[in-house]
């Protein structure tokens, strides 16, 4: 679905979360119009999201109505992937693309370890650990 390029995209956030940083400098970067209002502030237009959280992004229909709102830093990123070819975040080469969608979407906490036995690296998440 594309934008509409005649409105911009309405970030609504909070200025202490990481999420919301991250998304702004993802929207400043790939050069996406974008207006930023803090969330549940008398400047906040945007309408109710699937959950409580932030960042959330307000898409504009084609009548210019911001009526699509959606949230989550990882999923508002590879939408607008699919929205705006310039200045993408994905790695041309298939290889580095693929490290870089697993280190976005592992579970955190996640501690690298050096496993001393074989000399092996033990990558242990919350429920569990692998050898890589």
């Amino acid at each position: 679905m594309p934008n509409n390029n005649s409105k911009p995209l309405i970030l609504g956030g909070g200025y202490g979360s990481p999420y919301s940083l991250k998304m702004r400098s993802v929207l400043r970067y790939r050069q996406i119009p974008f207006t930023w209002v803090p969330r549940d502030s008398k400047w906040d237009t945007i309408g109710a999201a699937p959950v409580k959280l932030i960042p959330v992004i307000a898409f504009p229909d084609a009548d210019g109505n911001y009526t699509d709102v959606q949230i989550d830093s990882s999923p508002l990123i590879a939408r607008l992937e699919t929205m705006h070819s310039a200045r993408s975040l994905v790695p041309t080469d298939p290889v580095v693309a693929f490290l870089d969608y697993l280190i976005e979407v592992l579970p955190l906490p996640l501690v690298l370890q050096r496993c001393h036995r074989q000399g092996r690296l033990v990558v242990t998440a919350r429920h569990g650990s692998a050898d890589v």
